[in-house]
């Protein structure tokens, strides 16, 4: 499998330092050809959600990440 960068949405900022900005990559085909249908149908979402992979990947969004509902959280008497 060869990683290929996403297209940039037309309305993507850009903005910030290159050195401080991520590459983000497809890991095959599908997966880029799905992207640029996202970005037909949803330009502007498919914007903020580029800019958002560019600037910060891995900072944490409280209330819209949420936790795995599991067994633990389907038995009676549980803590979880």
């Amino acid at each position: 499998m060869s990683e290929e960068p996403l297209t940039p949405p037309p309305a993507a900022t850009q903005a910030g330092p290159a050195a401080a900005l991520w590459i983000v990559v497809a890991q095959n085909e599908r997966i880029n050809r799905d992207w640029e249908a996202l970005i037909k149908a949803a330009a502007s979402n498919a914007a903020k959600c580029y800019d958002y992979l560019r600037s910060t990947p891995m900072l944490r969004r409280p209330g819209k990440i949420f936790h795995y509902v599991g067994r633990s959280m389907l038995e009676p008497g549980s803590t979880n």
